[in-house]
């Protein structure tokens, strides 16, 4: 214990036993304890975003979680984490200038993970630089002003994040497709540039319904990590007039550079009854840009008309079911290819499912372990991880450890067989 500890105890205490300070700390009997909570404010104590409750309560509880943190900080530590009872945390992460938290169940590690993937969402409405620069201006800058109207893909992005098992293995899902046709998609995007243009394209993305059909980047810069293309998927589904005009808009690709923001050219292929989706990202941020970027759109959209291939994809829109692998004593599996971090998951699963999923997830991650078997009366679960790849497959509660294996290799089987349908197994570039 510091020095100084006692005396900050002491100061806590006579604070805390204030009329208001009991009042507030009656905050936290008002938030409902089934709910993952995440609350974000600044190292001055702005309230900037929280995912349930009203202003009234989450603003005075923010300003109970920021006296807490500055109370630790005076010690010369940092608060990562309190045990709440019941299963349940409050977790902190931190990155100047703004503090994270989130109250509900889960690992520690998980939470935390969840928290960073929060911050990416708000970096990319606003550049970490440009938060910085504001707040080395006026340490009271309220950035609420600059997420005002866009609050909706924060909450979208902590509802995937629960629901979407691509978030916690941070890889991404393709619409499976044979793979001939994927490869020409693929050619059109990594031939598209006009060698007499200077776009600054630095990253092409082909959708259909927000799930990836393809993607092409420029060689010259590091491979965009699929958190950032998460985040460009969590736009594309919750801006919906998108789809009304070709739009140019500013986006951060966090993973990629958090300090700066790119330029998104972002348009719907009207001969896809707009569930097709072309996103264009550049490093030129010039008005002129716009244009150019439009001529590479055009290229790109008539080359996929000539050659057939909406027909092909749109037919291709449905995703497979588990029945579809043959093995009637799998009820559900997801597999995780690890050397291109894409994973497929079959139709049908329910949050019951992903949510041991992700617990099997957290064990397998957390230790040397690589094969968990976990049974109960509900089902058997087993997570597999080598080098290569994760493997999820869920069984009913009377499987025999025998046909367990069996099933198992079986499915290994259907899955190497499928896998460049299910994958993109090439590389583009431009």
């Amino acid at each position: 214990m510091s020095e100084n500890e006692p005396e900050l105890e002491k100061d806590v205490t006579e604070a805390f036993e204030t009329e208001s300070g009991k009042k507030e700390i009656q905050l936290f009997d008002r938030f409902d304890p089934s709910l993952k909570h995440v609350l974000v404010f600044t190292k001055a104590g702005k309230p900037v975003w929280a995912r349930h409750g009203d202003e009234e309560v989450t603003s005075a509880l923010m300003g109970i979680l920021y006296t807490m943190f500055s109370i630790v900080e005076e010690t010369d530590d940092e608060l990562h984490e309190i045990e709440l009872g019941g299963g349940r945390k409050m977790v902190y992460y931190h990155v100047e200038p703004l503090i994270l938290v989130a109250i509900g169940f889960g690992t520690g590690k998980q939470m935390n993970f969840e928290l960073q993937i929060v911050r990416d969402q708000i970096l990319s409405l606003i550049s970490g630089g440009e938060i910085i620069r504001r707040y080395e201006i006026s340490s009271t800058f309220d950035l609420r002003r600059f997420i005002h109207g866009s609050e909706r893909f924060l909450h979208s992005i902590c509802d995937s994040i629960e629901t979407d098992p691509a978030f916690f293995l941070q890889s991404i899902q393709l619409v499976p497709l044979q793979a001939s046709k994927r490869d020409q998609i693929g050619s059109i995007l990594s031939s598209c540039r006009d060698p007499g243009d200077q776009p600054g394209l630095v990253f092409s993305l082909l959708c259909l319904d927000s799930r990836v059909l393809c993607m092409c980047q420029d060689k010259n810069i590091p491979k965009f990590h699929p958190i950032d293309i998460l985040l460009l998927l969590n736009l594309l589904k919750n801006q919906q007039s998108l789809k009304d005009s070709e739009v140019w808009l500013p986006i951060c690709l966090p993973r990629l550079e958090e300090s700066y923001s790119l330029q998104a050219h972002i348009s719907y292929i009207p001969e896809s009854n707009d569930r097709m989706c072309l996103v264009l990202i550049s490093n030129n941020r010039s008005p002129d840009t716009f244009h150019e970027l439009r001529k590479v759109k055009d290229n790109i959209s008539n080359k996929l008309v000539s050659k057939k291939l909406i027909h092909c994809v749109l037919e291709s829109a449905e995703n497979y079911l588990t029945m579809d692998a043959g093995i009637p004593q799998i009820k559900h599996f997801m597999y995780c290819s690890n050397s291109n971090n894409q994973v497929t998951v079959p139709s049908g699963f329910d949050s019951d499912t992903l949510a041991r999923y992700r617990a099997l997830f957290s064990m397998i991650t957390s230790g040397e372990v690589k094969l968990l078997y976990r049974s109960n009366v509900e089902s058997v679960n087993v997570v597999w991880k080598t080098k290569n790849f994760i493997l999820f497959a869920a069984f009913g509660p009377l499987v025999r450890r025998k046909i367990v294996i069996q099933s198992i290799t079986k499915l290994l089987t259907w899955l190497r067989k499928k896998e460049p349908d299910l994958f993109a197994t090439k590389d583009y570039y431009f």
